[in-house]
């Protein structure tokens, strides 16, 4: 497995690409905002998206479910995802298009939201890719055959 820094170097798109299109899509939801209720609007939905990103990261972490290592637990957790998330769904994007007809400005909230949302999941991203550059893939590259 080809390696850079001690990780593979697929797992550096995790901690890359995240901020580098969070921010491309920011700043396109910037340039697509017009008028003060479409500033407020746009600013409210990337500040929201980064806002529940950061919130449900500290969640999820606060209840040792950040890094699962057990194939139980991982399963267990992916079914709580899948219950929730088709109801989270249909509440955003709901919110999202309201907040946007009203506003005029749905392409601007639908940027400012990803864009926050990206932001926001990035600091738990680099978190488990620290965990797993120190845990396991330092290892890897020491020799140590006992993963």
């Amino acid at each position: 497995m080809p390696m850079l820094l001690g990780a593979p170097r697929r797992e550096w798109l995790a901690v890359v690409v995240p901020p580098v299109l969070g921010v491309a899509l920011v700043l396109i939801g910037s340039g697509s905002t017009s008028g003060v209720e479409g500033w407020i609007a746009y600013s409210v939905a990337a500040v929201g998206g980064l806002t529940f990103a950061v919130v449900y990261t500290l969640y999820v972490a606060r209840r040792g479910r950040l890094f699962l290592r057990d194939a139980a637990a991982i399963e267990k957790n992916r079914a709580a995802i899948a219950r929730a998330r088709s109801l989270g769904t249909l509440l955003a994007a709901g919110g999202l298009v309201a907040v946007g007809l009203a506003t005029g400005s749905v392409a601007a909230v639908l940027f400012g939201v990803s864009g926050g949302a990206l932001l926001g999941f990035w600091p738990g991203l680099v978190a488990n890719f620290l965990r797993l550059r120190r845990e396991k893939w330092v290892r890897m590259t020491s020799g140590d055959k006992n993963l």
